[in-house]
Order: C-alpha cells, then sequence, then structure tokens
C-alpha cells in the first residue's frame, strides 16, 4: 500500500523560525530562508515576535510569512518560553554559553596560524559571554572560567592590557561590510567584537560569511 507524505498546509513562502534561549535575558532566533539561514536575538520571549518580523523584512524584503516554533519543531510562544527557560541548564559561574553562531565565529578565527594560538584554544574551552552591546550589534565581553588555563603571550612576552589577536574577519559582502575582531585583556580572551553599519546586523553571521586571515 502507498504511503502519502503528511500535507503541509503552510504557503510554501512561509519562513520557518527557530527560538530558543541561551540565558534569560538572550532568545535567539534563527529563520531557515531558501538562500540560507540568518539569526537575530532579543533580550525577553515578549520581543521576539517584533524582532523576527523587523529582521525578515530587512533581510528578505517584504511578503515573508513565517511560523515560531521550538526546539522540536512545534508552535512557539510566550508560554512555550517559559517551559524552555525552566529546561535551560544551570551554568555554574558569571556568564552564559555561546550560541551556535558565536562559537562558530571564535573557532573559525582560532583555527588559524597565529603565534601561541593553542593556548586561546585552549581558553575557548572555558569561555563565556558576560555582557552583549548596548547598541544593539552582536558584540560580546567573554570571560574565560578555567582559572588553569594559561595566559596568552606575544614572543614569549606576556600580554598586558588589552591587545588586538592578529586573527580576524571580513564580510566577502561588499554591498554589507563588517567586520570581526578579537581582543585579549592580560592574556585572556575578553571581547569579540562586531564592526559594521550600525542597525544592519543583530547577531552574527555564519563563518561563511567571513574572510579570515591573520593580519
Amino acid at each position: 500500500m502507498t504511503r502519502r507524505a503528511p500535507v503541509d498546509n503552510r504557503s510554501v513562502s512561509e519562513l520557518q523560525v527557530e527560538v530558543f534561549p541561551v540565558e534569560a535575558t538572550r532568545w535567539i532566533a534563527v529563520i531557515e530562508a531558501s538562500t540560507g539561514p540568518f539569526s537575530t536575538e532579543a533580550r525577553s520571549p515578549a520581543l521576539v515576535a517584533d524582532e523576527v518580523a523587523r529582521v525578515i523584512r530587512e533581510v528578505l524584503g517584504a511578503g515573508h510569512e513565517h511560523v515560531l516554533v521550538d526546539e522540536s519543531g512545534q508552535p512557539w510562544s510566550e508560554s512555550v518560553a517559559l517551559q524552555q527557560v525552566g529546561r535551560l541548564a544551570v551554568q555554574e559561574g558569571v556568564g552564559g554559553r555561546l550560541t551556535w553562531w558565536e562559537r562558530a565565529v571564535l573557532d573559525a578565527l582560532l583555527a588559524l596560524d597565529f603565534p601561541d594560538a593553542r593556548v586561546l584554544r585552549q581558553q575557548a574551552r572555558s569561555v563565556v559571554v558576560t555582557e552583549s552591546c548596548q547598541c544593539g550589534c552582536p558584540t560580546i565581553n567573554l570571560v574565560v572560567e578555567d582559572p588553569t588555563a594559561p595566559l596568552w603571550s606575544v614572543l614569549g612576552g606576556r600580554v598586558q592590557g588589552e591587545v588586538r589577536v592578529p586573527a580576524q574577519g571580513r564580510s566577502l559582502d561588499d554591498d554589507n561590510p563588517f567586520e570581526v575582531i578579537l581582543w585579549v585583556r592580560d592574556g585572556k580572551l575578553s571581547l569579540m567584537e562586531f564592526v559594521g553599519t550600525p542597525g544592519r546586523r543583530a547577531a552574527w553571521p555564519e563563518p561563511s560569511a567571513f574572510d579570515f586571515w591573520v593580519g
């Protein structure tokens, strides 16, 4: 007997948007578009719907319907958000987990070959986000939670104050230029900075959107 595939009554142009928290005040929305996924974030469940609608208009233009879902693909709402917060793993320390995109960009930077890169890779295993930029850009402050992690040095000398890491990246899209700069303070990862047009992007692009190099 032939089994029919389930009928999907949604419009073919309807976008699926997965919503999940990485901490109580950081809600990530991943928009699955035919041109590739992109994301944004909001500070509370009440702000998610408006932020998703805004970023879809900005990236894809008007006329795109969308549906919000949770991690399991079920319809998302503010009441579902309460359950998600309840399931959110309790994190020790002062910060929260990096999002997938934040971690992917950081890993891509640290995969480059520069002096003592292995030290920063070791630090990155326990790095957490302590604060996002108040201007709305995706810049994040970082803290290395592992007290035994080695300190990064330059040519054998201890790093004091804030120093720019040689690994960096720039946008592959000339029409939407942006850069990522990684900073170390007193030998430990401290900041992953996004430099771009104000208001153009609210979350980290995928690593494939960057050209990474050492300079």
